[in-house]
């Protein structure tokens, strides 16, 4: 770990930074987690931020201390894979699930308080609704279904297509749930009416989906390694941002709203001025492909996670420090 470390530090020496911003926070190592045995696919951040969760390939869920970096728990879900967890935003549990079509919930302390299945031909995706009344998930069936979190009945379907959907959000006053996937098109759908608000028709399969905090725009992550902003008032692409290399795996806004990171296939983590639109820096990823990244509630860390495929599959993890003026 500590020659990893080193050679972050390095490569922290040459970081590109292409134009001034205010938004720049100064980017620092804060943790780089014990290598995994296979592909990090998920990581998500308690509310208050103390804890990382990981979803691993190999079917481990792990809880993590932020600061100190050092393993907490192991939950074993008895999925053969493990590729998405979720934590509610107000109370102490945490939904993970996988490809054995079922969604188990979790306290903070890896006790099992709940498991339902869905029937999607595999989950690739769980989200909480910003009240926490609802979960919803996503497969390989092409539906998300939308879930009472209290009984785990089955409050509507939402049918897609005979596709994969790779990524679900919902939107901060939760008025509107985004999937896309497979086919390139992201379709807003409006829980409380279980309809299609709107569809934006895309041009590449798209793997991460992400609104801005005040819920104006939305950040779409593809197969072409374009990441894309949607003003949803508008209802028109307002800024392409281009540079990735290979697809574009994860993008997510910082809390504030400032930020912009995005993730690819070659191993690096993009950050972008939200309102200039301008590339700000770039920032080495764990390991492998960035297949997911992450902020904290109040927007101090970066949780990046991915891996190799290629000879031995390992998974990676990286804890970045984003808050201003740290030395």
């Amino acid at each position: 770990m500590q020659a990893f470390n080193k050679a972050i530090a390095i490569v922290l020496a040459f970081v590109a930074i292409y134009g001034s911003s205010s938004v720049l926070p100064a980017q620092k190592i804060h943790a780089t987690l014990p290598r995994q045995p296979d592909v990090v696919y998920a990581v998500a951040f308690s509310p208050d931020g103390r804890l990382l969760a990981s979803a691993c390939r190999d079917g481990a869920v792990k809880l993590w201390d932020v600061d100190t970096g050092k393993l907490r728990a192991t939950i074993q879900p008895q999925h053969t894979m493990v590729s998405t967890v979720a934590f509610a935003h107000r109370s102490p549990v945490l939904a993970a699930a996988g490809s054995d079509d079922a969604v188990g919930l979790w306290t903070f302390g890896g006790e099992r308080v709940g498991r339902f299945s869905v029937g999607q031909e595999g989950v690739l995706c769980v989200a909480f609704s910003p009240t926490d009344d609802m979960l919803a998930s996503a497969g390989g069936d092409g539906t998300v279904k939308l879930w009472d979190a209290s009984s785990h009945a089955c409050k509507a379907i939402l049918v897609c297509r005979k596709q994969f959907l790779f990524s679900i959000a919902f939107s901060p006053r939760g008025n509107l749930l985004a999937a896309g996937g497979w086919d390139g098109t992201v379709r807003l759908w409006s829980p409380a009416h279980a309809r299609v608000d709107r569809s934006i028709a895309g041009k590449c399969r798209v793997f991460s989906v992400a609104f801005s905090p005040d819920g104006t725009l939305l950040a779409i992550a593809g197969a072409d390694g374009v990441v894309r902003l949607w003003n949803l008032k508008r209802d028109e692409l307002v800024s392409e941002r281009r540079g990735h290399k290979g697809f574009a795996y994860a993008v997510a806004f910082s809390p504030k709203g400032d930020l912009i990171a995005s993730g690819d296939e070659g191993g690096t983590v993009r950050l972008w001025d939200a309102r200039t639109r301008k590339q700000v820096a770039i920032l080495p990823g764990p390991g492998g492909s960035v297949r997911f990244l992450t902020f904290d509630a109040a927007g101090d860390r970066l949780a990046i996670a991915g891996g190799a495929y290629k000879g031995k599959r390992l998974g990676a993890i990286a804890l970045w420090d984003m808050r201003k003026g740290r030395h």
